[in-house]
């Protein structure tokens, strides 16, 4: 309420409203509006693209080194140290085909052709991944393994030559499926591609901790599908895609927290990270240490748990002094907070006790003023001349219309501290009241009325059917020189909102002073041409941003004018 009325008197003073891309936003709108999209904008870190960025070229780049090692002879693109599984030439080209496909699903890209495309190279990669497993669990050759460098590869000493890695072949399944979900919810909103994308980084993590601890049958090396496990840079390159599969998504999901720029989101980043990082990092230095006989296989194992509890102490210790230097920073701002309530509330006291001193103040002169010409004109009856009976009709006008602009003024300053008494609304009926009582209006011309389906949304009646009234009562004004006027009423039914619009074929507006329309006290057509005070419209625009709805116009000299806003269907939406 206190921004409300703050910022109706900035907009006030000013004279006009500021102007926004379509739709236009009134004053408590655009508090709103923008904060909506600050928190957009800041809802995710900004590595979060960079990360999906850097997860397609790495994995393109990664497909590209192992076919550069396949056509030049060099086994070290194809592995990383001498004696390792090596990355066959169909690996080689399911990265690039993966890491292309991912690229395409990037939010930056939205042309149609691109799209295609990579739905077509992530289909192309689950197709080869189930098809490479169902090579190995039916034992059948579908002609996948002979394709690309058939000669060098025929030379490659494992019994299956050019066939990837079963653990390969599921997680290239598993992350092409993740690709062609990637926009894909179930009813619940859970989303697919992420329990996709987290098995094969899962697989990965096993293949990673097997090169990392020398347990081959980790990464699939010598189990019972008889040829070599997953390459290191495979494992790498999976984990990698994964990664980059996740943050290309990362809304609504399990990457909701983990991506936001918060202190829950740095502490989610710190311990899904550490549980990975440290037992790795601990487990190979106990591994080592046996290895080269700096302690028997009992004292590693103790060695191994100081080590693990000295690190994870230094981790939680630094975790908590994160978050104790985070609640710090949240009561500073709580107590600034407060501060800058209790301001607002003092000018908001201040705001109405001006408000209602200056419409006293102003009523006293103007019933004075009144009362005075009228007893000039009975004084001056026998002897005044046309011209002085119209100076005091002008005077008489000017006073009554001075008399309704603070009436107007004051309830629209008070419509901010209205109590909000908010049920389910029916439209229809609503409109038909509102109809009614505009029928005098309307006496002695034609009007075709053409008014849709009207869904009931959640609002205060009262107030939203003050909303209606003003809306078309304008339209019934500004299509008074129409022979035939035309005013249109209807409304588009949308997820979580209801769109409203009054349109009508009257004066129209040019849509260079759209943002004139909502202001207090802007009239875009002269008084003579139409009567009006101009807070018809700055009333409409507050009653549906409290509503949490949004107004916005579109017309054309001459031809019309369409005025539009939302509601919520349902509570706190």
């Amino acid at each position: 309420m206190q921004k409300q009325n703050v910022l109706t008197a900035i907009e006030t003073a000013n004279g006009t409203a500021s102007p926004h891309p379509t739709p236009p936003v009134g004053a408590e709108e655009r508090v709103t509006v923008v904060t909506q999209h600050a928190l957009a904008n800041d809802s995710h870190a900004a590595w979060v693209p960079l990360a999906t960025n850097a997860a397609c070229l790495f994995t393109v780049l990664l497909g590209c080194a192992g076919f550069a090692g396949w056509a030049f002879r060099l086994p070290l693109l194809r592995t990383v140290l001498h004696g390792l599984p090596e990355m066959v030439p169909n690996t080689a080209a399911g990265f690039v085909l993966a890491g292309l496909a991912l690229c395409g699903f990037r939010r930056e890209c939205h042309g149609r052709v691109t799209q295609r495309l990579a739905r077509v190279f992530a289909l192309v990669v689950t197709v080869f991944g189930v098809l490479t497993v169902g090579e190995y669990l039916f034992d059948w050759d579908a002609g996948l393994d002979h394709g690309l460098f058939s000669e060098a590869v025929a030379q490659h000493e494992t019994v299956l030559p050019g066939r990837p890695a079963v653990l390969t072949a599921v997680n290239f399944a598993l992350l092409g499926l993740a690709l062609l979900l990637l926009d894909v919810r179930t009813p619940r909103g859970r989303k697919p591609a992420e329990w996709c994308a987290v098995t094969a980084i899962l697989i990965s993590l096993l293949g990673l901790i097997g090169y990392v601890c020398q347990v081959p049958s980790f990464y699939g090396w010598k189990t019972l599908f008889a040829n070599a496990g997953m390459a290191l840079s495979t494992v790498t390159g999976m984990a990698v895609l994964g990664a980059g599969v996740l943050c290309a998504r990362p809304s609504g999901g399990l990457m909701e927290i983990v991506t936001s720029r918060t202190a829950s989101g740095s502490m989610a980043r710190r311990l899904l990270l550490a549980p990975v990082v440290i037992p790795l990092v601990t487990g190979w230095i106990r591994m080592m240490g046996g290895r080269i006989g700096f302690y028997n296989n009992e004292l590693g194992v103790w060695f191994l748990s100081f080590l693990n509890i000295f690190v994870f102490t230094l981790f939680i210790w630094g975790s908590a002094r994160l978050l104790f230097r985070a609640e710090t920073m949240r009561r500073r701002a709580e107590e600034d907070l407060k501060a800058l309530n209790s301001k607002l509330e003092e000018s908001n006291r201040e705001l109405e006790a001006f408000a209602y001193s200056v419409s006293h103040d102003l009523r006293a002169p103007l019933r004075h003023l009144s009362g005075f010409v009228q007893v000039l004109r009975e004084d001056l009856t026998p002897v005044i001349t046309e011209g002085s009976r119209h100076s005091l009709d002008v005077i008489t006008d000017s006073a009554a219309r001075m008399g309704l602009l603070i009436d107007n003024l004051l309830a629209f300053s008070q419509m901010s501290r209205a109590e909000l008494r908010l049920a389910r609304v029916e439209m229809e009926p609503l409109v038909g009241e509102v109809l009614r009582e505009v029928q005098t209006e309307t006496n002695g011309r034609v009007i075709d009325w053409e008014i849709g389906s009207l869904p009931e949304v959640f609002g205060d009646r009262a107030l939203l059917k003050q909303v209606w009234l003003n809306l078309l009562s304008n339209a019934i004004k500004y299509t008074r020189k129409r022979e035939q006027a035309r005013i249109r009423i209807g409304a588009h039914d949308r997820t979580d909102e209801v769109e409203f619009f009054v349109e009508d074929n009257g004066a129209g507006f040019n849509m260079r002073h759209v943002d004139k329309l909502f202001g207090v006290f802007q009239r875009l057509h002269r008084a003579e041409e139409f009567e009006g005070t101009g807070i018809g419209l700055a009333n409409v625009r507050r009653i549906v941003a409290r509503h949490g709805g949004r107004t916005w116009a579109k017309g054309e000299v001459d031809a019309g004018a369409a005025f539009y806003f939302t509601l919520p269907k349902r509570a706190g939406t």
